[in-house]
């Protein structure tokens, strides 16, 4: 496949959306974040949605997403859903739980 055509249909592929659940924004949560934004950069530059879901200001979160342990980070788009549980610091152990490695 010629580049111009590897590039083209990255640029097609849908957006990865990503939550990530924390419990206020202490150092563990902040760790979580820069980590899961490095390997969004390096694995779906330009192709992914973060959200953060704060637990202490959304408590009903935890029992209707079926949050058991924070932080958690959690791909639901694309399906199937994946669950991460950490801070993200293995970053090969993150990368195949989350499937990032799929994203081509």
């Amino acid at each position: 496949m010629s580049s111009k055509n590897h590039r083209a249909r990255r640029e097609r592929a849908p957006t990865w959306q990503l939550r990530v659940y924390v419990a206020d924004w202490k150092t563990r949560a902040a760790v979580t974040v820069a980590n899961l934004e490095r390997l969004c950069q390096q694995n779906l530059p330009g192709r992914y949605h973060i959200q953060i879901v704060d637990l202490l200001r959304n408590p009903e979160r935890c029992a209707k997403d079926q949050i058991v342990a924070i932080p958690t980070v959690i791909r639901y788009f694309p399906l199937p859903e994946r669950r991460a549980i950490g801070t993200l610091s293995n970053e090969q152990a993150a990368i195949a739980v989350l499937e990032l490695d799929n994203a081509t």
